[in-house]
């Protein structure tokens, strides 16, 4: 029996051998604990790392692999997987190299501070089943998120700078001093407060019994429901299809409809005029920080990505 470091270098080297908590069974995919954790996959030219974080023990296990598999990227394949990868080959196009931010943390042992490297995934850009992908980190999150994420992009791209530079808003002057948070940029402007309309109030359908006065905002109608509802043929249900008032009103992720993955970014106040929104106050979101806007009417932008996808959980 292998030690874990070892069992690494087997997989590296092409050799049998697996530890007790390694191991492999050809030389392409390299597991930890058991087959519902992929740790690395060979790609013919590189290695590409599984950047999801499952357990301490898992995380230890990813770090030999970066310190022992080389070239490799890494990737959430928790992200991958939403884009229908599976375990499949990727065409790398560009990458940047890892972070390693010196950090303290209390150590509950030695009752002291201790140093340590808070490792932060590089930005990379891959090609799979014809579409390009952006991979990348977001700086701007809460301390202990990882801010991770994985954009589609418009068309091909280069390099890592051509991919930033495709999701920018195509209608924001990148020379604006403007402010951003996720997908979302704000753009001061001067428009007094009495120009503005109030934002279009936002709906979604669902059910309403008309005896018992419930209503279901969670069950979506059938097209046999709606037409019932629209038919006026009720006798064999109470139930009918309503259009209920959305109860985050200001949550910007439900104005844009291709916005992300649909966390909330939640404005303090919300106008609009001329198809553009515009917003005040502060943008509050659950990973992200609190962005400040001031009484200062911004417009809102959202990125040029087609489509946006998270990883599971925190990213090493």
């Amino acid at each position: 029996m292998l030690s874990n470091e070892d069992a690494v270098k087997a997989f590296r080297y092409g050799r049998t051998g697996n530890s007790r908590h390694i191991f492999h069974e050809n030389s392409k995919l390299l597991y930890s604990y058991g087959y519902h954790f992929v740790l690395a996959v060979w790609m013919d030219q590189y290695y590409l790392i599984n950047g999801d974080k499952y357990s301490v023990s898992t995380s230890a296990h990813t770090t030999l692999c970066i310190e022992h598999l080389c070239p490799h990227i890494i990737i959430p394949f928790s992200a991958l997987r939403r884009i229908g990868w599976d375990n499949e080959k990727i065409r790398v196009v560009d990458t940047m190299p890892d972070v390693y931010i010196a950090r303290k943390r209390w150590d509950a042992k030695t009752k002291e501070m201790v140093e340590y490297q808070e490792h932060r995934l590089g930005s990379s850009v891959f090609e799979f089943n014809g579409k390009f992908y952006l991979s990348s980190m977001d700086a701007g999150t809460k301390s202990g998120r990882s801010g991770y994420f994985l954009v589609e992009l418009p068309g091909a791209v280069s390099n890592v700078e051509e991919a930033f530079d495709a999701i920018f808003p195509l209608d924001l002057d990148e020379n604006s001093p403007y402010v951003r948070q996720g997908e979302f940029f704000f753009e001061p402007t001067d428009m007094p407060t009495r120009n503005l309309k109030p934002a279009p109030e936002l709906y979604e359908w669902g059910l309403y019994n008309y005896e018992t006065q419930y209503a279901d905002h969670l069950r979506r109608p059938t097209k046999e429901e709606t037409q019932r509802t629209l038919e006026g043929n009720l006798l064999s249900t109470p139930w009918m299809v309503h259009r209920f008032p959305i109860r985050d009103q200001n949550n910007l992720a439900r104005r844009f409809p291709g916005a992300g993955t649909g966390h909330a970014h939640i404005v303090t106040e919300l106008r609009y005029l001329d198809g553009w929104y515009y917003a005040r106050g502060t943008v509050r979101h659950p990973e992200h920080k609190t962005l400040s806007l001031g009484k200062i009417w911004h417009r809102v932008y959202i990125n040029n990505a087609v489509r946006s996808f998270n990883s599971d959980g925190n990213v090493d």
